[in-house]
């Protein structure tokens, strides 16, 4: 397989123009990135005459992997900076979308932003007009981009190689069934050539003991009219002589005994012969009635797996409206195409017809999912917008497009499309979508509102019940959520995180045994649960026993979830902290040093700032 190209990391400057100097020198200290395709820069000088400013930069920053907010009082006094350009930076960074990075140009006071939480370039976060050398300043802010920028880029590798193990697998998967199937149709197929077989020589073994009957019977024919004849020859001499006369009719008496005896066998035969017949076309009629059967078993087997894919596929498409980003591409162009439309959404007119017909809107619905496959997102949604405008209650032309958007960033237009879904056809997945879009826009009561209008919908949905669970302990709604959580495990006693969510509300209301219970039934049923989790629900778990005094089972729990994520910074730290209250000293600073130096490669500096103080102490 040919190695897929690594696409360069998005940047995007964020400065004020009384600053440009500035930008343009850290623009050529990063030529030699952009050179060498690991990134590739964008400010709004670089947009071309004509152009919707807002919009270009709304796009970039929407888009871009690292955002570099360059400080300076002209900055943070700027209103656009500040109020647009670092409330979405921000939005972003929360959301696990992009890498904020503050660059210091000149000394502010600007350790009360929202940003001030970041760690700051270049080293110190001395402002590069402080420093006597510039380039040196420059060099140190590239050497911080380079870093963060190599982080993005192995992030981005482990999500390309599980994707790639995922497909790999449902390949291997599908090939394993079409092969069952076809082993199934042999099997089937021998077993009819078998009984058509049967059936061919029963009627050839039918056929010869007809002609055999048909032999016999000419045989007696024959053999009667020689008697006839006998008889008449007889009468005829009768009167030369009478003792042969009588010797004669006793012969003849007792040939029309043997005759009428055979007569009989052949009536016994024939009747024999009917008996096999009717039985024949009894076992006939039987064998196709188990025929007809099968076949309808089979019907309806076929009709109940592929009701069970459909429903298997609507449970995946959450997938992509839930984690958005990266994934949201993978699930809008992986699955979107292989759910069956409604049969009014089936396109009347390719979109390659002769041009003298015009495009139907199926068309361009069609037209949108062929460019979504290909990566052309734009020319999707401009598909979608055009089948929508032909047809402006064709519902699978808004779900495709919010797909798109969402995949984009482009929130606002996702939720717009989703209540259209839901004004043209109330359903459970476009109330739940619309309740994840909400949550992420920080909308999290309606939110809610949607969850429950999910749920009313479909009465078992349980992500849904999940999802609001997680939205009201967010609200402070901790019972509820415990009553969402406990109705999600009801549906799906399977459902690890629905445990280890209700472990954790029941840790913060102090039901330190209740939260034990839930986090021991989390790992017990997902021993293998490594992507979702279970290394987290061992370290809560391990929190919880040291509430509960018992150090030795903690630091027992710290080391498993360490031995699944090997980067797991917390349970270091928690690790170190169990070790110093039990006075083990040396394996403390180990600990402490590994969580922060784990904290720094992760961009958590004020964590980081803790475990150092943490080993100060202990330090000599």
């Amino acid at each position: 397989m040919k190695p897929m190209t690594e696409e360069p990391i998005k940047v995007f400057f964020s400065y004020s123009h009384e600053d440009e100097k500035f930008k343009d020198e850290l623009v050529k200290h990063l030529s030699i990135l952009q050179r060498q395709g690991i990134i590739s820069g964008w400010n709004d000088r670089m947009i071309k005459p004509g152009s919707d400013w807002h919009q270009e930069i709304d796009t970039y920053l929407s888009s871009a992997d690292i955002i570099l907010l360059m400080v300076s009082a002209d900055f943070v006094a700027s209103e656009y900076c500040w109020g647009v350009e670092v409330e979405k930076a921000m939005q972003r960074h929360e959301a696990g979308e992009a890498c904020v990075i503050p660059v210091v140009l000149r000394r502010t006071a600007w350790d009360a932003s929202p940003f001030a939480k970041f760690q700051a370039l270049p080293k110190n976060a001395e402002p590069i007009a402080s420093w006597r050398n510039w380039d040196d300043a420059f060099y140190d802010v590239v050497q911080g981009i380079r870093g963060a920028v190599e982080n993005l880029r192995q992030i981005k590798r482990q999500r390309r190689k599980e994707e790639r193990q995922a497909e790999e697998k449902a390949r291997r998967e599908a090939e394993e069934r079409e092969h069952q199937e076809q082993e199934r149709i042999k099997a089937l197929e021998e077993a009819k050539r078998e009984a058509e077989e049967g059936e061919r020589r029963e009627q050839e073994r039918i056929k010869v003991e007809q002609q055999r009957v048909q032999a016999e019977l000419q045989r007696l024919q024959d053999e009667r009219i020689n008697a006839e004849k006998r008889q008449r020859e007889i009468d005829r001499q009768k009167q030369l002589q009478a003792d042969q006369q009588r010797e004669n009719d006793r012969r003849e008496a007792g040939r029309q005994q043997r005759i009428e005896e055979e007569r009989q066998r052949i009536e016994v035969q024939k009747r024999l012969e009917t008996e096999r017949q009717r039985q024949i076309e009894e076992e006939k009629a039987e064998q196709k009635a188990k025929r007809q059967a099968e076949v309808e078993r089979q019907k309806r087997k076929k009709q109940e797996e592929s009701k069970r894919k459909a429903q298997l596929i609507w449970q995946k498409l959450r997938y992509f409206l839930l984690v958005g980003g990266f994934c949201g591409t993978v699930a809008a162009i992986y699955f979107l195409p292989n759910l069956k439309p409604q049969a009014s959404d089936q396109p009347t007119v390719s979109p390659n017809a002769s041009p003298s017909v015009p495009m139907t809107a199926e068309d361009f619905q069609k037209r949108g999912k062929e460019r979504l496959q290909k990566g052309d997102k734009q020319g999707a949604i401009a598909d979608f917008s055009q089948a929508i405008q032909l047809k402006p209650d064709f519902l699978w032309a808004y779900f495709y497009r919010s797909a798109v958007r969402n995949e984009l960033g482009d929130k606002r237009g996702t939720l717009s499309d989703l209540n259209q879904v839901i004004k043209i056809e109330p359903n459970y997945y476009a109330c739940y979508g619309r309740g994840v879009v909400r949550s992420d826009l920080g909308d999290k009561k309606n939110a809610i509102s949607d969850y429950t209008q999910a749920i009313n919908l479909k009465p078992d949905y349980v992500d849904a019940y999940f999802n609001r669970g997680n939205v009201r302990s967010e609200l402070g709604d901790k019972q509820g959520a415990i009553a969402d959580f406990d109705q999600a495990i009801k549906l799906n006693p399977n459902y690890s995180a629905a445990y280890v969510n209700r472990g954790n509300v029941r840790s913060e209301l102090g039901d330190k045994q209740g939260a034990m219970a839930d986090y021991d039934q989390a790992i017990k049923i997902n021993r293998d649960w490594l992507d979702r989790g279970l290394h987290a629900a061992y370290n809560n778990r391990g929190n919880v026993r040291s509430k509960l005094g018992d150090e030795q089972g903690a630091i027992a729990d710290y080391n498993q979830a360490i031995k699944l994520k090997p980067d797991f910074a917390e349970a270091y730290n928690n690790r170190g902290l169990r070790y110093r209250e039990r006075g083990e000293k040396q394996q403390a600073i180990a600990d402490f040093q590994k969580a922060a130096n784990l904290y720094q490669q992760q961009g958590k500096p004020n964590d980081r700032q803790n475990a150092l103080a943490q080993l100060k102490e202990l330090q000599p």
